[in-house]
């Protein structure tokens, strides 16, 4: 192999896109996932920031076994004491600081890259139009617990997204399939460090900066209830996510003031308040509130007749509840 050339196949030379990662109890996800990064056909260099959050298990060890194999490549920090629970985000934190290149492209220890050109692809499209702040593709949902998958975007999305398409849940892209412009991390705006949800602030100040593109490939995998994930930690706990809940319709009154129009701020209240009704059974309290009735009339017919099911005949669902238990 060419001296230039680095041991994956990627050339030498300073990064030009970082990849940015975070993990916490990956033990049976991390090798997944480096492996997707170190699989990369690239004619660029890139580096791999990866941020261990003091885990309990194995997933240290793994990476900097990693880091041993590649490294050039492989750049770990991996904490002593965990810093999520002081209310850190970690790669705001650790990754954007030390990342050199011009593009982060995203990705969770949980979660894993499927197509070897996947960074190439979206490196090019940036590269030919400097006006989109950023790029995503579709991905794999793969439930832990069950083993079913399906696709995360069911249906191709058409157009650049506007801030309030993303708020009010009509383009969310997966994570792992995030990819855009350093420079949109020099100044992150307040409402991105104090919302409860990382994910969905970020896409939000990205396709506020410039225009979005979406590839309708499947070429990563978004695992649910996965040790150690964010819906996995949901799960089983209702107060924990009504808390959740609570604090992102308290970001979004935040947020009201910055660059939303009031009509997606409410929406988006809406689509919150009916997750968390419907999460404890309150549905006398869906209801009543304003926000969520007016979420409702935009909703699929079948999500709105299941929920004014709820609403209007509990009666009859605690009978199908009852007779699928039978």
């Amino acid at each position: 192999m060419p001296e230039s050339e680095r041991n994956n196949g990627a050339p030498a030379g300073k990064p030009l896109v970082s990849i940015c990662c975070i993990a916490y109890n990956h033990e049976k996800f991390i090798r997944d996932c480096l492996d997707g990064f170190m699989m990369q056909k690239t004619d660029f260099p890139f580096e791999v920031l990866i941020h261990d959050d003091a885990s309990t298990d194995r997933t240290a060890d793994i990476i900097r076994e990693y880091a041993a194999k590649y490294p050039d490549i492989v750049k770990p920090i991996c904490q002593t004491e965990n810093q999520r629970s002081k209310g850190i985000i970690n790669n705001i934190a650790y990754n954007y600081p030390r990342a050199q290149g011009k593009y982060i492209a995203l990705c969770e220890g949980d979660d894993y890259w499927t197509d070897p050109l996947k960074l190439q692809k979206q490196f090019d499209f940036m590269e030919s139009h400097p006006d989109y702040s950023c790029c995503f593709h579709n991905a794999i949902t793969k439930n832990e617990k069950t083993g079913k998958q399906d696709l995360y975007h069911k249906k191709p999305i058409s157009g650049t997204l506007a801030p309030g398409d993303i708020l009010c849940g009509n383009g969310y892209m997966p994570t792992a399939s995030v990819f855009f412009r350093s420079e949109f991390i020099k100044d992150i705006p307040e409402y991105r460090k104090s919302s409860p949800v990382g994910d969905l602030p970020l896409e939000v100040c990205l396709a506020h900066k410039g225009k979005t593109k979406y590839f309708d490939e499947t070429m990563s995998v978004y695992r649910l209830f996965a040790s150690g994930s964010w819906s996995d930690r949901m799960a089983g706990n209702t107060d924990k996510a009504v808390r959740m809940f609570q604090r992102q319709i308290a970001w979004l009154d935040e947020l009201a003031d910055m660059i939303h129009s009031q009509q997606d701020i409410d929406r988006a209240k809406g689509a919150v308040y009916v997750k968390m009704y419907d999460l404890t059974r309150e549905y006398e309290k869906m209801k009543d509130n304003k926000y969520a009735r007016e979420y409702l009339k935009k909703c699929p017919l079948g999500v709105r007749l299941k929920l004014y099911l709820k609403m209007d005949c509990p009666f009859v669902v605690k009978l199908l509840v009852w007779l699928k238990k039978k």
